[in-house]
């Protein structure tokens, strides 16, 4: 079964004023060690993120929620299906820096998106599926990456990473992918009771 992609727009950004960029930056540092955050002040640092940086999921903002995970040590974010409103958390790790945040929040972000427009909430999809809808976040935080100006590292690791999943992508969409071009055909299968991404 091939899955069309319903209304959903795309994942988008946009270059701060750089006395916008640099409040920001400057409210990152005076934060403090990621692990110490509080959650009210994480949430106000992502929520500062999103509007210096103009990211947008391509969907209303009532149709998902970000919130901070004190406790996700392991990994910079994670998105899952809630019915169908998108859940964005993020770890400490995703406050490590201005530009990790942006990062984490982009490619969340082309989660969310995904979910709502191929409808992942309610089915699975295989492993061929989960390499394509990571190659897909990792191509636009490398993309935003250079536009937006974000630490070296940053990019560094988003291409690392699309180059690494884009091996475990069959050849035809291989091509597709390493062009930007992504197609999702999500097989049907059992779903675990919260899908993540």
């Amino acid at each position: 079964m091939t899955l069309e992609a319903s209304n959903a727009g795309e994942v988008r950004w946009g270059c701060p004023e750089l006395s916008r960029a640099s409040n920001f930056a400057r409210a990152m540092a005076e934060a403090g060690p990621a692990r110490n955050l509080e959650p009210a002040k994480a949430s106000a640092l992502a929520a500062q993120a999103i509007g210096v940086y103009g990211l947008h999921p391509g969907i209303p903002s009532d149709r998902y929620t970000v919130e901070f995970d004190p406790l996700m040590l392991d990994v910079y974010g994670e998105t899952a299906s809630n019915g169908d409103c998108p859940r964005v958390r993020l770890g400490p790790r995703a406050f490590a820096s201005a530009s990790t945040l942006v990062a984490t929040l982009l490619h969340e972000f082309v989660h969310v998106r995904q979910i709502v427009a191929y409808a992942l909430g309610k089915q699975g999809v295989g492993d061929t599926e989960m390499a394509e809808l990571e190659c897909e976040a990792y191509y636009t935080e490398m993309r935003a990456g250079k536009d937006l100006q974000l630490e070296s590292n940053e990019a560094e690791y988003a291409s690392r990473r699309f180059h690494d999943l884009l091996t475990r992508l069959p050849e035809d969409r291989r091509r597709l992918a390493e062009h930007g071009e992504f197609r999702l055909r999500p097989a049907i299968q059992n779903l675990p009771e919260e899908n993540r991404v």
